[in-house]
């Protein structure tokens, strides 16, 4: 019996494992790893940094816009953001690879 639980305990951890990696976005059929971290002193600004930016341009733009917005709709229930660096912008800010963009929930 113990040996039973333990192998359905296995099973469910490598199920939720997959389960999270069927969830993640891909962007133009590249799934971008992005990092937003919240600006400190302000509860609704926010940097978003996309990794390999450069296997393709537009997808790492949408994957960046993704990132903010799901920020921006936890914090304030709203879409609307004030950009400083935008993903729109041309060029892009591209630091060593890697998108870099930044703003502030608008309220």
């Amino acid at each position: 019996m113990r040996a039973l639980m333990a192998i359905l305990l296995t099973l469910g951890l490598f199920s939720c494992g997959e389960r999270y990696r069927d969830n993640q976005v891909a962007f133009e059929g590249i799934k971008f790893k992005a990092n937003l971290s919240q600006v400190k002193g302000d509860d609704f600004a926010f940097l978003v940094i996309v990794k390999n930016a450069e296997k393709n341009l537009s997808g790492a733009r949408e994957a960046g816009r993704y990132e903010a917005t799901k920020f921006c709709i936890e914090r304030l229930s709203t879409s609307d953001i004030e950009w400083t660096n935008s993903p729109d912008a041309d060029p892009l800010p591209i630091k060593g690879g890697n998108l870099e963009i930044s703003g502030r929930c608008a309220s």
